[in-house]
């Protein structure tokens, strides 16, 4: 039987991060009373050498409706990203990742955000995202999700990459297009937003709290690289404009506001942080990412 909602976790080693979280969907499960026909989780292993598949196993003994694959080796982020988008057989898929925070009622909120006239794509932001609306809102198509976000604030559009901030109905996931799009750090991105345009299906914006990125415990990226995000966040919202036919969307004006964003908190919240990323200054990756953050010249780069 296909559960009406999967939750698909792409993990490479980060075994413990991926047992806290099954613990608590596990909580979640047994305090909605939901079984194996409701929500399911699927996990697609990139080749871990760590204990990720023992983790898998124990959920599987203690009761959890889990399935996974493993990769035969590591294919790199974003084709186990596909992978595991890929792994949602029923009504909608939720990618989630590995090391989110989620809030006590989280699955409830993403059930209840489905079963209410069945969108083709629920949004939900990181509960720290300063733009986060203050209400749920929904939208006819994903064309009018993106006009509004033009018009008030253009950066939801790239914090809309985070990939735990998508549950998408499956038929409106093109997974081929999703494939084609590999070597733009977010595929994911690319399939949805097609998918669901091309479907016309409508689009709801979540305001109550469902996942939390981690803060100074969050793990470095998986593959030890920090991308080089402002570029491909350019790239995005350039096809962004031209896919569904936005003149007005400014592919640079998220770049602008995550630049002002992280001069306010270097500034005002020195210490922390320092805290928050002291482990990434051994990382050559990282300074290149801080250093075209700040000084990218975002109407300079094409």
């Amino acid at each position: 039987m296909k559960a009406w909602l999967t939750i698909c976790i792409p993990t490479y080693r980060r075994a413990g991060f991926l047992s806290s979280l099954l613990t608590e969907i596990g909580r979640q499960l047994r305090a909605g009373g939901w079984g194996p026909e409701d929500i399911a989780i699927a996990v697609s292993d990139n080749g871990s050498p760590d204990a990720t598949p023992d983790v898998l196993q124990r959920a599987r003994d203690s009761g959890l409706p889990i399935s996974w694959q493993r990769q035969p080796r590591n294919l790199g982020i974003n084709p186990n990203l596909c992978a595991a988008c890929e792994m949602a057989k029923g009504r909608y898929g939720w990618l989630l990742g590995d090391d989110e925070l989620l809030d006590p009622h989280a699955l409830q909120r993403v059930w209840n955000a489905t079963r209410e006239g069945e969108p083709g794509m629920v949004i939900l932001y990181d509960t720290r995202f300063p733009s986060r609306p203050k209400q749920s809102m929904d939208f006819p198509t994903y064309r009018d999700f993106a006009a509004e976000c033009a018009r008030a604030a253009p950066e939801r559009l790239t914090e809309q990459t985070l990939l735990s901030s998508n549950v998408f109905r499956t038929d409106c996931y093109d997974a081929e297009f999703a494939r084609a799009s590999l070597d733009t750090d977010f595929p994911h991105m690319f399939g949805l937003v097609r998918g669901v345009h091309r479907c016309g299906a409508p689009v709801r914006v979540l305001a109550e709290p469902v996942i939390t990125t981690r803060g100074e415990d969050r793990p470095p990226p998986p593959d030890g690289q920090w991308v080089p995000i402002d570029r491909k966040w350019i790239a995005y919202m350039a096809w962004l404009r031209e896919e569904l036919g936005l003149p007005e969307l400014d592919p640079y004006a998220p770049t602008r506001a995550a630049r002002r964003a992280l001069l306010r908190n270097m500034l005002a919240h020195p210490g922390t942080f320092v805290r928050r990323y002291w482990k990434s200054a051994f990382t050559p990756s990282a300074w290149r990412f801080l250093f075209e953050r700040l000084f990218l010249r975002p109407d300079k780069t094409r």
